[in-house]
């Protein structure tokens, strides 16, 4: 410890007492150490443990992580007490956002707040964001429109990236309760990217019940229940991406060669079904969540006819097709529901849900004297051993090979580290910290560049 970094010790040990100023700058870190009793200790005169008999320190080391402290010590000092700390340091980074003090360098640990309990030995590391890729989430105020963000890579390094697929639109019970829409799914790993490197993320969207054309399909691929601007059923949810080749349509589903350029993928939820005497008609049918997200295969519909999930090779098929039935998830869609003005003039009997988008979509409800959900989209990543990739920049051809090597994109890029989670499992919330079961509401991405 240098003069100075004494004199700002010794100034805070007047100010707060030992145990609220044993924090010193060691090399590239910062070390806090609080009291885990009432009696306090003291620090020696380097800032290490030390100190009179009774005197018992947790030591918590803050380390910037490719960052710089902002600060002497890094921080105001704060007393800390039984199961409590104080502020994190500040630290700054030139061309990056920090968004949090987390036990992994990679972000995948627990996250520095101020009730967290001190323990022995523990490290935060600055974790930090390009600062033109934050994370992205859909409009609130419009949620069933998604989001589009183009990122370019400002510095050559390894970064991680995270996606959650929207949730399917809600469906309508009797006495105007909601039944949930299948939740979306997550998918996360870390890549190695060149400075220069565009990445273009779509971010699917949630139809909300209430609004007009609430079962039209959402942002993303996600398939349309009924098309009538009353009906209020559920839209399958859109995918959340990052692809290659940017969109060259409103709708990103719609582009062919942009959706096979995709190299990560987290699929939406089935949409809501609900029942027709809710609306209004005049012969019933129960309502049915949406079947939630995949994993690498979606989850059937829900209803006496359920529309399978989107897999790795094939959109998900509805058991029923033509005028009275279902429609069939495709490479980047959802199926819609079939509706045919001239044989069906009462939209109240036609209450199925759309299909969830993904790698591929799944099916769509069937309205006939049964109102299914939709079902859930497939996920997919690039370097994930249980996906298949395409060989064909142009739409899909699934990939020969095995393992790892068939689930790559032809565009050589894949990921490590791989997860994917489904809509019925815990998963990390975009926002943090803390987890949630499958992801609610539109979707949302999240990239990071690692150490």
């Amino acid at each position: 410890m240098n003069n100075h970094q004494k004199s700002a010790y010794a100034d805070r040990t007047a100010r707060y007492g030992a145990a609220a100023a044993a924090f010193a700058l060691i090399g590239a870190t910062i070390v806090w150490m609080a009291a885990a009793c009432t009696i306090a200790g003291e620090s020696d005169d380097d800032g290490q443990r030390g100190g009179k008999s009774g005197g018992v320190y947790y030591s918590i080391t803050f380390d910037p992580n490719g960052g710089n402290f902002t600060k002497d010590g890094g921080a105001e000092a704060a007393e800390f007490r039984i199961g409590q700390s104080g502020p994190p340091p500040e630290a700054a980074r030139e061309g990056w956002s920090l968004i949090a003090w987390n036990t992994e360098p990679d972000n995948s640990g627990t996250d520095f707040v101020q009730s967290i309990p001190l323990s022995g030995g523990m490290t935060f590391y600055a974790i930090w964001n390009p600062e033109n890729a934050s994370i992205e989430t859909a409009n609130p105020e419009e949620p069933w429109n998604g989001g589009f963000q183009e990122v370019t890579i400002n510095e050559t390094g390894t970064y991680c990236i995270e996606l959650w697929g929207a949730q399917g639109g809600p469906g309508i019970n009797t006495g105007a309760t909601e039944v949930a829409g299948g939740k979306g799914g997550y998918t996360k790993g870390n890549i190695e990217l060149e400075a220069g490197t565009k990445l273009y993320f779509y971010i699917g969207g949630a139809r909300v019940p209430g609004k007009p054309n609430s079962a039209s399909g959402s942002y993303n691929g996600g398939g349309s229940g009924i098309n009538d601007p009353a009906s209020n059923v559920g839209a399958g949810g859109g995918a959340t991406d990052v692809r290659m080749v940017r969109a060259s349509t409103d709708e990103p589903s719609d582009h062919p060669a942009s959706l096979a350029s995709r190299i990560m993928v987290a699929a939406g939820g089935g949409g809501a079904s609900s029942n027709a005497v809710a609306l209004g008609g005049s012969t019933d049918g129960k309502a049915w969540a949406g079947g939630e997200a995949g994993g690498e295969t979606g989850e059937k519909g829900k209803g006496n006819s359920k529309p399978n999930g989107g897999n790795q090779t094939a959109g998900g098929t509805a058991t029923g097709t033509g005028t009275y039935g279902g429609g069939n998830g495709a490479f980047g869609k959802g199926g819609s529901v079939n509706y045919n003005t001239s044989t069906h003039q009462d939209w109240r009997f036609e209450t199925a849900g759309g299909g969830g988008a993904g790698w591929f979509g799944g099916g769509s409800g069937t309205h006939d004297g049964d109102n299914s959900s939709g079902a859930g989209g497939s996920s997919y990543i690039s370097g994930h051993n249980g996906c298949t990739g395409t060989s064909n920049p142009n739409g899909f051809t699934a990939k020969s090979g095995s393992g790892i090597e068939k689930s790559k994109s032809y565009t050589g890029l894949f990921f490590t580290g791989t997860q994917i989670i489904n809509g019925k499992t815990s998963m990390p919330k975009p926002d943090g910290p803390g987890n949630e079961t499958g992801h609610e509401g539109p979707g949302a991405a999240k990239i990071t560049k690692l150490p």
